[in-house]
């Protein structure tokens, strides 16, 4: 919305309504000549009251392209229920509804054991460091040997 007293002209209109990430493009679509049209369209996108609507005519032009989360759940819902929608459908539809309410959950089991084994070359260490890596290993006790 404008501010109030705010009020665009013909050709500013006309820009607001052409423009589509192109402010020279637009120039030109609104009436301006194409020899000012770039300086035309920069002057306008400088005015806040042209940019604020563009951003509303875009808001109000893009709303409908986006569905809401709950719009998809009820468009799923309807299509779910439907008995003259193909089977496929309707089970697609219900799968996609049940997804959104996060009824499949994926449970990953990770129970049970995981063997690692590795090789190390312990033949050029003493007997009392090798029992010494043990006792650390193990926490058992040395004993004199």
């Amino acid at each position: 919305m404008l501010p109030k007293g705010v009020q665009l002209t013909a050709k500013q209109r006309a820009f607001v309504a052409a423009y589509s990430g192109n402010a020279e493009e637009a120039a030109v679509s609104a009436g301006f000549s194409p020899a000012s049209a770039r300086t035309e369209g920069y002057r306008l996108m400088r005015k806040p009251h042209v940019v604020k609507a563009i951003r509303a005519r875009e808001t109000v032009e893009l709303r409908p392209k986006v569905l809401s989360r709950v719009q998809l759940q009820e468009m799923w819902s309807k299509i779910a229920i439907d008995s003259n929608e193909h089977t496929k459908d309707r089970l697609k539809a219900s799968e996609l509804l049940a997804k959104s309410h996060a009824m499949f959950v994926e449970r990953l089991d990770l129970t049970g054991g995981v063997e690692v084994k590795t090789q190390v070359d312990l033949s050029g260490l003493k007997p009392s460091e090798l029992l010494d890596m043990v006792v650390s290993i193990y926490g058992a006790e040395k004993k004199d040997a």
